[in-house]
């Protein structure tokens, strides 16, 4: 424990917490991945069964509710990790500057 500023500071519990926020990036992260990774098996899967010219299936498969609601889903997924490293980096910022 260290006493800086008037706080108490138990770099156990920093360790702690540090940790946790990491593994909470790295699963929406994980995640994201995931879904970006299929963006594309999802394209063709709706494109395949349309019928007519191959520019209107292909936008008869980008405006499919199957591939917009994955997209929403991949935007969802990005915010979450984009938030989960926020929130991972202003814990080390904090843990650093209570360090010095």
């Amino acid at each position: 424990m260290n006493n800086h500023n008037g706080l108490i500071l138990d770099s156990t519990k920093l360790h702690e917490r540090l940790q946790k926020l990491g593994a909470a990036w790295s699963d929406a992260d994980a995640a994201y991945k995931a879904l970006e990774d299929v963006t594309k098996t999802i394209l063709a899967q709706e494109f395949l069964p349309a019928t007519g010219a191959v520019t209107e299936r292909e936008a008869k498969a980008r405006t499919s509710e199957a591939y917009k609601e994955h997209l929403k889903a991949l935007a969802a997924a990005r915010n979450a990790m984009n938030t989960a490293r926020v929130n991972y980096d202003v814990a080390r910022v904090y843990v650093d500057l209570e360090r010095t």
